[in-house]
């Protein structure tokens, strides 16, 4: 919900357009995690939201997160995943730290949209 509308006269603020415009913006690049979309069937990760439409999930990332970023529930669940202003392909992975570390929940999955430290590594 935004908190915007017309001044006694009947204009909107100059802020007030600057939030739409950049809403606006927003919903350009990433409307498809919207648009048609309900609550997610899983819980809320801690880094943020889940939208869901049919069988596509769509992951919200609203804190910021060290390394990757931790799907709890979701190991073999998750094929492939995308960044959706950009298009960057997400990295999958079964580990937290892939080529260092071999343990975490044995349900969750990570994923990544930069290159890892320790090299491409495929989650199997």
């Amino acid at each position: 919900m935004l908190n915007i509308g017309p001044n006694a006269r009947g204009y909107l603020p100059a802020q007030g357009l600057q939030i739409l415009e950049e809403v606006g913006q927003w919903l350009a690049l990433n409307g498809e995690s919207t648009y048609g979309c309900g609550a997610s069937e899983f819980a809320k990760p801690e880094w943020g939201r889940f939208t869901q439409n049919g069988e596509q999930l769509y992951a919200h990332i609203l804190e910021p997160v060290i390394g990757h970023i931790n799907l709890p529930d979701l190991l073999g669940r998750v094929k492939n995943g995308r960044a959706l202003a950009t298009g960057t392909e997400a990295t999958i992975y079964p580990y937290w730290n892939p080529g260092v570390q071999t343990f975490d929940s044995p349900d969750d999955t990570f994923f990544n949209l930069g290159s890892p430290a320790q090299g491409d590594i495929s989650a199997s």
